[in-house]
């Protein structure tokens, strides 16, 4: 499970770095890119979802807790929080040289809300696996990179603007 999961992260990033090298003249080229890549990371955010689910199922033995799957885990929910949620909802997380409007304040008060269903479906899947991390963390005890990842993604929602429900899960694994 741990190869197939790490073999679908890679070809997602690659998907992302062979999306962002398109010309502006391949419009639908592009969108069937991002269609593509979305549909992807859903799988991840999918494969993720399922194992930290059988992860913080009661009674599990000790050999279920993979480390190397749980920092994919970890790092795929930080670098998707990063890179599609927090530039989705929050203008100032943009980088658009082409509507540079200035200060941030400026950006949130242009700021529309976000109405892509793929967005905020991946949205509530990522606020689910930040949860999900937390009630892991108080079950299983993680290396020290896996608890600086996860520690970072927890605190990073607090400078966010429209991402609450996702500030209460980052706030149960910050606790934790």
């Amino acid at each position: 499970m741990g190869l197939q999961f790490s073999k679908l992260l890679t070809i997602i990033f690659l998907c992302v770095i062979t999306c962002s090298s398109f010309q502006d003249d391949d419009e639908d080229e592009i969108k069937m890119w991002m269609e593509l890549t979305m549909e992807r990371v859903m799988r991840a955010a999918d494969a993720s979802l399922t194992s930290l689910y059988i992860m913080t199922s009661p009674n599990m033995p000790k050999r279920i807790y993979l480390e190397d799957v749980i920092d994919r885990i970890v790092l795929f929910t930080k670098y998707q929080l990063q890179n599609t949620i927090y530039p989705s909802f929050d203008p100032v997380y943009r980088v658009d040289p082409k509507k540079d409007l200035g200060s941030g304040r400026k950006k949130r008060a242009h700021a529309k809300e976000v109405r892509e269903k793929s967005i905020l479906t991946l949205y509530n899947k990522l606020h689910e696996l930040v949860s999900l991390l937390a009630e892991l963390l108080n079950i299983q005890v993680l290396t020290d990179t896996a608890v600086l990842h996860a520690s970072s993604m927890g605190v990073a929602p607090f400078f966010v603007e429209s991402v609450s429900e996702l500030q209460l899960s980052a706030l149960k694994l910050v606790t934790t």
